[in-house]
């Protein structure tokens, strides 16, 4: 019996009938859970991807910026001008909070005579070396008064000249680049991006993060001095200064006098450069930031704002926010809401057109697991986005905007693909289909003077791109301005 101490008994009867049986004895210990065991959430996996994804375009800056990126963001107050302004805005100081329009106003002539310089020596220098070509609205006086430079305009017939694109279409790149299919950068069309096969999805979201080597036919207009209006207050706290803002409060009217979001989300509403009798048409407007922002631009004269969203939740929302800021005789003056698809706006109606397209999120996809693209299950729909993209951007915007009227195109992400590679896709597809002139504006100027509050990307290509920053946590947030000229 002791040989079989390695064994365990157990003694069964039926009825009379008695029985042992001998099984081996099992040594049992309870499961535990460690980290690699169980499922990974979506957040996780976001992380996984932007790891694998953007370490390669941003080297030794990634690990800060992943850091900003799964800390908490900041905001700065965009004040009601509907509201109790002078009262809202020394409520604010009084916190320490700066005017960042005041401020950037006040570097303009600062630097005014510098960047000239640095222009004309740009604009010198192509000229001679057969570079860009400076294309101005022909409908509009030939003189750029708020830098006080006249500009040459040419008119090219394309249907006319088979080496439109290469005699006449400057490259955005030096002609020194080096183009590597393993560079994120370099952006791929999104016509072939895509795979009816489900079953390669997973192979297919590497080839949706890298691009194929192309030539890039892109106009870039040279860079001119952005007119920042202060009827636009931004407050925010100053470099390093974690401090919040205190939820706002509502007036005797019942609006509140300050509305809070990510700092880097004014950016695309300063690069349109709204004006006060603007028609404006606000894309992809929920939940309302950027639709409030130009609103207090509107206020003076007789501007009018479209604001459209496909969806319904999202329309509520809008409401909501315009409802609690703009009083209800001037919101019906003012505002007119939309709801339906982006692309249907094919018409030449608006002055300025604005769309901060969905995209991956990168922030909220990092914090939230609610609504995150990152799930398993939409995986399908992350392949779709630059697509989705594209089209908005042809459909929606260009088409809508007037000859001679200017079109921002924003992303709240990091991805290339999504953010240089939709606006190179469907600037070379509109040259290829139609007869629309596109070009693009340069907005370094812009960048220059907000470099004290936003760290920004140095290596975008037609666009810029703030990056989250520990001493400034916005963003981040791409934005690109192009012109349609006919």
């Amino acid at each position: 019996m002791q040989s079989l101490n390695f064994l365990k008994y157990s003694g069964y009867s039926f009825g009379r009938d008695r029985f042992l049986l001998v099984v081996q004895k099992r040594y049992r210990y309870k499961k535990k859970w460690a980290v690699n065991l169980r499922p990974k959430t979506s957040c996780e996996l976001a992380l996984d991807h932007f790891d694998a994804f953007y370490k390669p375009v941003h080297g030794e800056h990634w690990p800060s910026i992943r850091v900003a990126l799964l800390s908490l963001p900041k905001y700065v107050a965009i004040v009601n001008n509907f509201g109790d302004t002078d009262s809202t805005i020394q409520q604010l100081h009084q916190l320490g909070a700066v005017d960042i329009i005041d401020s950037s106003v006040k570097s303009v002539t600062k630097m005014e005579s510098k960047l000239l310089a640095e222009i004309q020596a740009r604009k010198e220098k192509a000229e001679t070396e057969g570079g860009v070509i400076d294309f101005k609205d022909q409908s509009q006086d030939q003189t750029d008064h708020s830098m006080g430079v006249d500009y040459e305009s040419k008119e090219i017939d394309k249907d006319n000249s088979e080496d439109f694109k290469t005699e006449h279409l400057q490259n955005v790149f030096t002609p020194d680049t080096v183009y590597n299919n393993t560079d994120l950068q370099y952006f791929v069309p999104t016509r072939q991006v895509f795979s009816e096969r489900e079953a390669l999805l997973q192979e297919e979201e590497k080839m949706y993060s890298t691009y194929e080597d192309r030539p890039i036919s892109v106009r870039i207009l040279p860079e001119h001095l952005p007119a920042l209006s202060k009827t636009l207050k931004v407050m925010t706290f100053k470099s390093g200064d974690v401090s919040d803002f205190p939820s706002p409060r509502a007036n005797d009217m019942g609006l509140l006098n300050y509305y809070l979001l990510d700092g880097a989300s004014v950016l695309p509403v300063l690069a349109l450069e709204v004006q006060p009798n603007d028609s404006v048409l606000d894309l992809c407007a929920a939940p309302g930031g950027k639709t409030l922002a130009m609103l207090q631009l509107l206020i003076t004269q007789g501007g009018r704002l479209t604001a459209n969203d496909v969806s319904y939740s999202r329309i509520d929302r809008l409401y909501s926010v315009l409802r609690s800021y703009v009083p209800k005789d001037l919101l019906a003056a003012l505002v007119h809401v939309q709801n339906k698809n982006g692309k249907l706006f094919n018409v030449p109606a608006f002055d300025k057109v604005l769309v901060d397209v969905p995209c991956n999120s990168d922030r909220h996809v990092l914090q939230e697991e609610d609504n995150n693209l990152f799930k398993p299950s939409r995986i399908k729909e992350r392949l779709q986005l630059t697509s989705l993209q594209k089209d908005l951007l042809m459909s929606g915007r260009i088409r809508s905007c007037k000859p001679g009227g200017s079109i921002v195109y924003s992303t709240c992400t990091l991805a290339p693909a999504q953010n240089d590679g939709v606006v190179q896709a469907a600037v070379e597809e509109l040259w290829e289909t139609s007869d629309l002139d596109v070009v693009v504006e340069n907005l370094s100027p812009l960048a220059t003077l907000l470099q004290p509050f936003f760290k920004f990307h140095k290596s975008t290509r037609l666009g810029q791109l703030v990056l989250p920053s520990l001493v400034n946590n916005f963003g981040p947030m791409y934005f690109c301005k192009l012109k349609r000229l006919r």
